[in-house]
């Protein structure tokens, strides 16, 4: 479990990758206004500009650089299917966690994610970010830029 939100993760792996959103860095891309919140993201994202997106759609033509986006595509724009279906109400969506937020927004009203700041909770890690804003408004923001490259450039 993370120690500064209520999100669980799997490895320690995974919550030393998780903890980059709460540091306060970002890491920029150098071919497009894109920031992001780890060194691993920065990566999957150069993959846009690589041109490494190895899955095609058969519909529409449009490429998705993993097999699951291109099926949330599929699913969302040429199917229509909603194989996660709401026990309560029925409602169907794409994307599991999306019946999750649904649940909890509609249903429970559960809202695990709380703001360090203030006593706002919400129920999905997106509104917390969205929230965090409010409270960042005036104040300035560290920055961390490294491109990506796999040379280390040394001071002259």
């Amino acid at each position: 479990k993370c120690p500064k939100c209520p999100r669980m993760l799997k490895s320690e792996s995974g919550l030393k990758y998780h903890m980059n959103i709460h540091d306060g860095f970002t890491f920029s891309c150098h071919m497009c206004p894109k920031v992001l919140k780890s060194k691993h993201g920065l990566a999957y994202h150069m993959n846009i500009h690589n041109s490494s997106q190895a899955f095609l759609c058969n519909d529409c033509g449009k490429s998705f650089v993993t097999k699951q986006k291109l099926q949330n595509h599929v699913r969302a724009k040429h199917t229509m299917e909603r194989p996660y279906v709401c026990d309560t109400c029925g409602s169907g969506f794409v994307r599991s966690d999306k019946l999750l937020i649904h649940k909890r927004r509609v249903h429970t009203g559960e809202r695990p994610y709380s703001c360090e700041h203030c006593d706002w909770r919400g129920v999905d890690s997106s509104d917390l970010i969205h929230h965090r804003k409010k409270h960042l408004k005036n104040l300035p923001t560290p920055q961390k830029t490294e491109p990506m490259s796999l040379i280390e450039h040394q001071p002259q």
